[in-house]
């Protein structure tokens, strides 16, 4: 789950992270799916949400055209080891 932000003081900093951490596993017992768009790096098991099975083809792809890993981001795909 995607969740933005915009506060002007450190305590709606705290507030806001303690919101999130308390109602996140809550609302994840209910969602099951996920969607590439706004990656969220607190999402566990993110390859099976946003891939399902498919995630162990696209790292061979992965691995094949981009042995180096030069197009990546946080939740990209990650390289055969």
């Amino acid at each position: 789950m995607q969740y933005s932000n915009w506060w002007f003081f450190i305590l709606h900093q705290q507030l806001y992270t303690i919101m999130v951490n308390t109602r996140f596993p809550n609302l994840a017992s209910i969602i099951a799916f996920s969607y590439k768009n706004s990656p969220d790096i607190d999402l566990p098991n993110w390859q099976t949400l946003y891939y399902k099975d498919n995630y162990p083809r696209l790292q061979r792809i992965k691995t094949q055209l981009d042995p180096h890993n030069r197009l990546h981001h946080s939740q990209s795909i990650e390289l055969l080891a």
